[in-house]
């Protein structure tokens, strides 16, 4: 499409490719993480606590959220079509956005522990 476009000069293309070239080492080091967790439980040797703590790692949250969120920073490029500070500026947001929503989320076990202490009826 940008071949087509003659596009290569838009700020926003441009920012578009970085924010795609972004989530790759992300998705990348997710998928490593995953292919590791599949291999052990395969095994029939590897108890589900342990997967469970594999499962519910911090990075792994943390690069949904933020390979989510800039994926949906990319959709807005692709709409609005903005000059090179608003596009720079909605990938950071995204990025933000991503980290702070991961972060805030809470993990299952905290979730559960809460309602056990009658944080939730």
């Amino acid at each position: 499409m940008t071949i087509q476009m003659s596009g290569f000069g838009l700020a926003w293309l441009k920012v578009t490719i970085a924010a795609f070239l972004l989530m790759a080492p992300l998705g990348a080091a997710t998928g490593r993480r995953m292919r590791h967790v599949r291999r052990l439980g395969a095994s029939s040797m590897t108890n589900q606590s342990k997967l469970l703590d594999l499962l519910q790692h911090p990075f792994l949250k943390i690069s949904l959220g933020v390979r989510s969120a800039v994926f949906l920073g990319i959709l807005l490029l692709m709409t609005a079509k903005p000059e090179l500070l608003e596009a720079l500026g909605i990938v950071g947001g995204s990025v933000v956005l991503g980290l702070t929503a991961a972060l805030l989320t809470p993990n299952r076990e905290s979730a559960l522990s809460t309602s056990d202490k009658g944080g939730f009826s």
